[in-house]
């Protein structure tokens, strides 16, 4: 299976434990289970909890996914009345709504893969959700649009991120795990170079690696994934079989960059930019990566200092790299550790088209500071206001 979906009508004495440690996401609508996942505490109507004959929630995080594109505050979601459920998750929690007048009341929460929850880390995506047993009969169109919000969400394809540690995100590193989950929508799962395995790709849909990873800690244990991988740490590349070896030869650094140059403005990865003119993508000078890549890679962008150094390439699967043929898509991309503290919109824009390009399209885009997230075509139709 890929989701399950626990509704109130469960006695929850028959389910207790049963799926506390299961490996896919759980869209939770008995509260007296919280506990037992490890959602919330053990009392009734202190940690967890109902409420009769309600109608509204009050969105607290329009820009969650889980709100689906509502804006903060009130929201009519059912007509007549029914009964919501309720919970007081962890600090480790998003919380996306509550009941109505009760702002310590949570009606909509969440937590991803690796979240602190009450006493364990979530194994998969757990969602806390507000329809009591009888509730779905009376739900209106924007009911149902949070409750289709949140399986798309539960459902999200999943991307591992690689970085020095992950107990321990740079302000960069963070920049990019929130594009790969808001932007996205991508369940991410961060390892720490030093405990990284081959085995922990598996069931992903693209792996990130960043340049704070120390390469020695990686070295070639992610080589032979059938995964795709966009890598921002040079000096992988010759473990991954992108480049050859030699250092400022085959792959480097640049410092002090704030520009790039489109040599291919036909492939995905351009991102639509052409020309050969310097293309600004940093609000600052930052250190820009660079590789020297086989002759059947292709070679997007390039440095303003030397149109050699690829900035931007990528294999296809199946193609020769260096010495190997490439399991699975391999992009080399130019952000030095720091760099995407800086990016301007041209870099993100490139960011995005590389994460497209690898890692195919996701589930669904869940963008919810730019865009309305309306799978029943209720704000375009006028139906919802």
């Amino acid at each position: 299976m890929t989701l399950a979906v626990v509704s109130e009508s469960t006695e929850s004495s028959n389910v207790e434990d049963v799926l506390d440690d299961v490996t896919i996401p759980l869209l939770v609508m008995d509260p007296a289970l919280f506990d037992n996942l490890k959602m919330t505490g053990p009392t009734w109507q202190t940690d967890f909890g109902d409420a009769q004959s309600q109608t509204h929630l009050s969105i607290i995080d329009a820009g969650h996914p889980l709100a689906g594109g509502l804006p903060q505050g009130d929201v009519q979601v059912a007509a007549p009345a029914e009964k919501f459920i309720w919970g007081r998750p962890a600090n480790g929690a998003d919380k996306v709504a509550t009941i109505m007048g009760t702002p310590d009341k949570y009606a909509i929460f969440s937590y991803d893969t690796g979240d602190a929850m009450v006493g364990r880390t979530a194994p998969a995506p757990r969602v806390g959700w507000f329809v009591g047993r009888n509730a779905p009969a009376n739900l209106n169109v924007t009911g149902w649009l949070l409750f289709d919000a949140a399986v798309l969400w539960s459902l999200r394809q999943r991307a591992l991120f690689v970085v020095d540690a992950a107990n321990n995100l740079s302000a960069s590193d963070v920049l990019l795990r929130n594009r790969l989950s808001r932007q996205f929508g991508y369940q991410v799962r961060v390892v720490s170079a030093s405990a990284v395995q081959a085995a922990d790709a598996n069931g992903t849909n693209l792996v990130v690696i960043s340049e704070s990873t120390q390469s020695s800690d990686v070295a070639s244990r992610l080589t032979n994934v059938a995964v795709p991988i966009l890598c921002l740490e040079p000096a992988l590349f010759d473990d991954l079989k992108m480049t050859a070896g030699g250092w400022q030869n085959d792959m480097g650094e640049e410092l002090q960059q704030t520009e790039i140059v489109i040599i291919d403005g036909v492939h995905p990865l351009s991102a639509g930019f052409s020309g050969s003119d310097p293309l600004t993508v940093t609000t600052a000078a930052s250190k820009f990566l660079w590789g020297r890549p086989g002759a059947n890679a292709a070679k997007v962008a390039a440095m303003c200092t030397d149109s050699t150094k690829i900035g931007i390439f990528a294999y296809e699967a199946g193609a020769s790299m260096v010495g190997l043929t490439a399991p699975a898509k391999r992009v080399g991309w130019f952000a030095g550790r720091d760099t995407p503290a800086n990016f301007n919109d041209n870099a993100w824009a490139l960011f995005d088209a590389a994460v497209l390009w690898a890692g195919g399209e996701t589930t669904c885009v869940l963008d919810c500071q730019n865009t309305v997230f309306d799978p029943l075509g209720l704000l375009t139709s006028g139906g919802l206001t």
